[in-house]
């Protein structure tokens, strides 16, 4: 799944993500917190005559700007408007599929061979060691006589998508 492009420019604190900021708190964007939105809005003069409206005009180009990619992507321009279905949706799907490349990318390790640093016993069996490979996957393999801090010769037997199983190259 391709989900649509926002908006193509930087984010940045007075851009859509810092107006919707600016918008849940109810204070303007260079007023102290005790000016809120509605004593600008009422005509309170801001304590820098001339930033106020700077900013307001830059605001209004960041609204227009924020309903146009709106418009054009047919979705919310700000990540607060995606609910926390679709969040936890989007995120299985990405967690799925690395954990199905993390099983290919595994299996094609299994039948060959790696120098293992052996960082120490293995959590599930004081029987075994682990250790990660140059590449930085976990192996586990039988104890042996080594210790944390060796570097073992391990050919691959087996995986899982977190896991490389081997036993030691005598």
């Amino acid at each position: 799944m391709v989900w649509p492009l926002i908006s193509t420019r930087k984010a940045t604190p007075s851009s859509v993500e810092g107006k919707a900021r600016r918008r849940k708190s109810g204070y303007s964007s260079v007023s102290p917190p005790e000016r809120t939105t509605a004593s600008f809005s009422a005509g309170v003069p801001a304590p820098e005559s001339g930033v106020a409206e700077a900013d307001a005009v830059s605001d209004a180009a960041v609204d227009e700007e924020a309903d146009t990619a709106v418009a054009a992507s047919g979705g919310a321009a700000d990540p607060a408007d995606v609910t926390d279905e679709e969040k936890g949706r989007r995120l299985s799907e990405i967690i799925a599929l690395q954990s199905e490349l993390s099983t290919a990318s595994n299996a094609r390790d299994e039948g060959k061979e790696f120098e293992v640093l052996v960082e120490g016993a293995s959590k599930r069996s004081d029987k075994q060691l682990c250790g990660r490979t140059s590449q930085n996957k976990m192996v586990v393999f039988d104890c042996g006589t080594h210790k944390a801090g060796d570097y073992v010769r391990v050919r691959i037997k087996g995986s899982s998508s977190a896991t490389l199983f081997g036993e030691e190259i005598l």
